[in-house]
């Protein structure tokens, strides 16, 4: 009986450590396909939304335009709310590397420059414009994931597909021990299965609160964007 109890756990721990290894596979392969696809991106624009914990309250923006080119050129727009109508520009290397803002709402006849990292930037922002790209949700999936790999406190797992917006995805989850130095205790990453690039991603601070959510939606990927799209006098802007 002993020996039969003994053959049964050996098999159970043997299963499960080729589940593992099967599961650390799928994750290294989705993130190297992940990579190698941004990789190929010169350039791109969507609708981009975003729920941040900012000074201790909630901001939610939706349907903001948003424009990126490799390395490091941004567009921000936003559409709707109390702030429709403004845009900002950070183009690095261009503009004293300041960001360029053309305020909306009430004060939509104002433009000005700001430190992009500065307090007045991150105002109503949790970070700066520079942040908001796919590739930045890139960078630290894979820098989590490979401290997590040697990190027997954490998971990450693979939870299924899921339809975002009518699209395939396949959902990464990541719970991280706290004081690792990792991004956050759980993280939600949304890849989408045609791009194979992350187009949602969810945190949750050590004491599971909320703190911030980003989507990309309608991407549509290297479309020729150009130095006028990061211009100030592009005649489609207001600034």
């Amino acid at each position: 009986m002993n020996k039969l109890l003994t053959v049964f756990c050996l098999i159970f721990l043997l299963v499960q450590a080729t589940a593992a290894s099967a599961g650390q596979a799928d994750l290294d392969g989705m993130l190297q396909r992940s990579l190698v696809a941004y990789s190929r991106v010169t350039d791109y624009r969507c609708t981009f939304h975003k729920k941040e914990l900012v000074r201790g309250k909630i901001k939610e923006v939706r349907n903001l335009q948003f424009k990126f080119r490799k390395p490091d050129s941004f567009y921000l727009k936003y559409t709707v709310g109390d702030d429709a109508g403004l845009e900002a520009i950070y183009a690095k290397g261009k503009y004293d590397n300041k960001l360029e803002v053309h305020l909306g709402g009430f004060f939509g006849f104002f433009r000005i420059a700001v430190d992009p990292r500065g307090s007045l930037a991150l105002k109503n922002n949790r970070h700066p414009i520079m942040d908001a790209g796919i590739g930045q949700i890139l960078y630290l999936m894979e820098k989590n994931y490979q401290q997590a790999k040697n990190d027997p406190e954490s998971r990450i797992t693979l939870e299924g597909e899921a339809l975002l917006n009518g699209r395939k995805t396949q959902l990464v989850k990541a719970i991280f021990p706290k004081g690792s130095g990792y991004y956050g205790k759980t993280v939600l990453v949304s890849i989408d299965q045609e791009t194979s690039l992350p187009v949602k991603i969810t945190v949750h601070g050590w004491d599971n609160e909320f703190l911030e959510e980003y989507q990309y939606d309608a991407i549509r990927l290297n479309v020729g964007l150009t130095d006028m799209d990061f211009d100030v006098k592009n005649p489609e802007y207001c600034f």
